[in-house]
């Protein structure tokens, strides 16, 4: 629930609100929180600290965020080409190594 009043916060641009939004952000990161809330509270917090001008801290909050490449939405695209072993063992490289071969999926609608 913090994240959600931080970024509901955000919205708004008082910069004391601003940064009560900053502070709620790092005490839910500074929390056991699970992995999906972590990731959107640094998403959040990324643009709160970039909203107040401080592009610096935003940045580095942001390279702690996953890779689009890990990403649900990347991986599921993925499972949907139908992979060969071959394509797996270059997706498996990919997000492991961040390599660019890119895997020869079996595409059935240019059949």
């Amino acid at each position: 629930m913090m994240s959600e009043l931080a970024m509901n916060l955000a919205l708004d641009g008082d910069p004391v609100k601003l940064d009560q939004a900053v502070s709620l952000c790092e005490r839910v990161l500074a929390g056991h929180q699970s992995e999906k809330v972590h990731h959107t509270t640094r998403a959040a917090l990324s643009f709160i600290y970039l909203k107040i001008g401080n592009k610096e801290k935003a940045i580095s909050v942001a390279k702690n965020l996953p890779h689009v490449r890990e990403s649900r939405e990347s991986i599921l695209a993925a499972f949907n080409k139908e992979p060969s072993i071959d394509d797996m063992n270059a997706y498996l490289r990919f997000i492991a190594l961040g390599e660019r071969d890119e895997p020869a999926v079996n595409d059935k609608s240019c059949v």
